[in-house]
């Protein structure tokens, strides 16, 4: 290889770059100035010297790699490598090296530029780093980012593509983003555009995109206004799928406001409903009217077939009443056994109470369950209002539910419409349970006792009978307030005083007057539904030291009925230690034999509807004889109520009746009266006709 001339020497001396070149053999021929500030060797040092002593073996490997690749290319070839300088430090190179060939085109050497590229490659390495998280991030980022061109197309979509909508990204590059949004949304999204463009802020919107699959999901998305910055150029949309979340707020909406049961509003949907209808129905002019229906004995479906009997049971009512009243009025279930439907536009009164009537009729239609063909009753309240000012949906739901508790009260299964005569006995009622509650605990409530006599008036036993001495409505009898009692759950603390009270007295006289005094106690049927009832009586009789031999519980027809199973725990456990039993009203109820040689019964007591015809009326006085011969072949005793007159007495006498009481011999009377009756040591005298009470 031939030197270089003098002319391309000195221009090789008036390089910056560092040129080096190499003959066939790997000695240097040619070392340039350049490359003397670059490797700190001096030109009369390296020439003529093979490279791999000079510089180690990384430019000769470098030459002999180009050597390679210049013999199959004809352009120059670059590389990037570690390079060793005289003192022995190293740096980052670019060699551009190219072959040198003779006069006869054969190759001859090689010529290689060097140029130091360590801040250069510095930067780029920083830049990388630099670069490498916020990489990271949009390849694991859960969501998606987008670039929009000016033209609408999309220009960059990140991994998370893939994820969220199974598109790869590069296959939504060039593709027009008006594609992926729902029709119907095309303008929210051209929308949240212009919003950025015209005030620089970032808008949050919501949309449905197109799944690869074709479904739709919908993201919540901010789109920004990137348009003038380089390597952007366009609007950059964040998308996150709230698909999922926004169905599990629905779900959370429908479980707010939805019956999971029957899928009907439930009452703080019924509650907004209403107060839209009341807004319209005053502007219309016309009427408004609130059906209220309430299950009557829902409990005994529950107690007698089960909860998932009572659950499709509502499921039947609630599709029956949807049929009656069609499908525009709102109907809701307000409660456990109670629905309230919402009628707007209204023609009048009649048409409303007409329509309550086809509730009711589709309502109580047979229906068979589980086997059994159940005849479903409703108690059902109708309000109808022009919705004046002042009305509220809460104002129109508790009228409804006033008159649908009048129906109750009522007997049951008929409809009655909301009067205010029904409000004010309603207020009057829950003055009294207050009154109540404070008397029970206040010694308001006193016990007076009646006789019980046999038929010649020999005094054998007494009947307690609570009265309340009302501070302001004076003496108050049974009839005013134990059925409220019954309702309010009051019963249970009012019973057990009366109970207390007549065992305390019946010791009392037992250990003083008259030995074998018995003391009868009236029980309700909510008292004896309780499993610990058997419990409390004992204790009772333990406290006030009574014989359970003297206490006898008096038990109407229907309280047994009630919940027998749970009665007839209670009652054959105090029989068994001597507690009598006596079947009350006798002849008013649906007893059966079965029933009264199933329970350890004592004695009948002929109701005072039947001993009131005696004398006079030949079927009562058949019931009446029939009735005591039936106790008699049971083994048991027939006890007469409402005996008023001789004539009663001489017929319960001729048919055998064992025990009476009534006004013939004496009215219930407080403790001092009864003890003075019983100190006398004759028999009660007949005193003639009196009143009941």
């Amino acid at each position: 290889m031939q030197r270089p001339a003098a002319s391309e020497g000195r221009i090789l001396e008036l390089l910056d770059h560092a040129v080096v070149v190499g003959d066939l053999s790997g000695a240097i021929v040619s070392w340039s100035p350049g490359a003397e500030r670059l490797y700190g060797w001096e030109r009369h040092e390296v020439l003529g010297r093979p490279i791999h002593e000079l510089m180690a073996p990384w430019l000769a490997e470098t030459i002999d790699r180009s050597e390679r690749l210049v013999r199959s290319t004809s352009g120059p070839v670059t590389e990037v490598v570690s390079q060793r300088r005289r003192d022995g430090s190293s740096f980052v190179a670019r060699i551009v090296s190219r072959s040198l060939h003779g006069d006869g085109g054969e190759l001859s050497g090689l010529v290689a530029v060097l140029s130091d590229v360590g801040e250069e490659v510095s930067s780029a390495v920083a830049l990388e780093r630099s670069e490498r998280p916020l990489r990271a991030l949009l390849e694991h980022a859960s969501d998606v980012a987008l670039v929009v061109g000016r033209d609408g197309m999309l220009s960059y979509a990140s991994p998370a593509t893939k994820r969220v909508l199974g598109y790869e990204p590069d296959e939504l590059i060039g593709t027009a983003a008006s594609k992926l949004i729902h029709p119907e949304d095309l303008e929210i999204g051209r929308g949240a555009v212009l919003a950025a463009i015209e005030t620089g802020e970032t808008p949050t919107v919501e949309w449905r995109v197109r799944h690869v699959d074709a479904s739709w999901r919908l993201v919540r998305g901010t789109i920004a206004d990137h348009r003038g910055e380089p390597g952007v150029e366009g609007f950059v949309v964040n998308l996150r799928d709230v698909t999922e979340r926004r169905r599990f707020e629905a779900s959370l909406t429908r479980q707010a406001l939805q019956d999971p049961l029957t899928a009907l509003p439930n009452r703080a949907l019924l509650s907004d409903r209403l107060d839209g209808a009341i807004t319209r129905t005053r502007r219309s002019g016309l009427l408004l009217a609130v059906v209220y229906l309430d299950l009557d004995r829902f409990r005994a479906v529950n107690d007698s077939l089960g909860h998932e009997a009572g659950d499709r049971f509502l499921r039947i009512v609630a599709k029956r009443m949807r049929t009656a009243i069609g499908a525009d009025p709102t109907l809701a279930r307000f409660s456990a056994d109670a629905f309230v439907a919402v009628i707007e536009s209204v023609a009048d009164i009649a048409w409303a109470i007409e329509l309550a009537e086809r509730v009711a009729r589709a309502v109580t239609a047979p229906l068979r369950l589980l086997g059994s063909e159940l005849v479903p009753s409703a108690s059902i309240g109708v309000v109808v209002t022009a919705a004046e000012r002042g009305t509220t949906a809460a104002s129109l739901i508790r009228d409804a539910d006033v008159a649908t508790r009048h129906a109750k009260r009522r007997g049951g299964g008929r409809v009655e419409v909301f009067d205010e005569e029904m409000r004010f006995a309603l207020l009057g009622r829950l003055s009294l349970e207050a009154d109540l509650r404070r008397a029970i605990g206040h010694e308001e409530l006193v016990v007076h006792y009646q006789p019980v006599v046999s038929l010649d008036g020999d005094i054998r036993g007494a009947e307690a009978l609570v009265r309340w001495e009302h501070p302001v409505r004076g003496m108050l009898p049974p009839a005013d307030f134990i059925e409220m009692a019954e309702e309010t759950g009051l019963i249970g603390p009012l019973g057990e005083s009366v109970l207390r009270a007549a065992c305390r007295q019946a010791a009392l006289w037992r250990s003083a007057i008259a030995p074998s005094l018995t003391m009868a106690v009236n029980v309700s049927a909510r008292q004896l539904a309780v499993p610990e009832f058997g419990s409390l009586v004992l204790k009772v009789l333990a406290d006030e030291q009574l014989e359970p031999s003297a206490l006898c519980l008096e038990i109407t027809e229907t309280a047994l009925e009630a919940d027998p199973e749970v009665a007839l725990s209670s009652l054959a456990r105090l029989a068994g230690l001597g507690v009598r039993l006596a079947v009350d009203d006798f002849g008013t109820g649906y007893s059966s034999l079965v029933q009264l040689r199933r329970f350890p019964v004592h004695l009948l007591k002929l109701d005072r509807l039947f001993v009131a015809g005696l004398g006079r009326n030949k079927e009562d006085s058949t019931i009446v004889g029939a009735v005591v011969e039936l106790a008699h072949s049971l083994g048991l005793r027939a006890v007469a109520e409402g005996v008023e007159t001789e004539a009663q007495r001489r017929e319960l006498q001729r048919f055998g009746c064992d025990l009476a009481q009534g006004f013939l011999w004496a009215k219930p009377v407080d403790a001092a009266g009864f003890e003075m009756a019983l100190s006398h040591s004759r028999p009660l005298r007949a005193s003639g006709a009196g009143q009941a009470g």
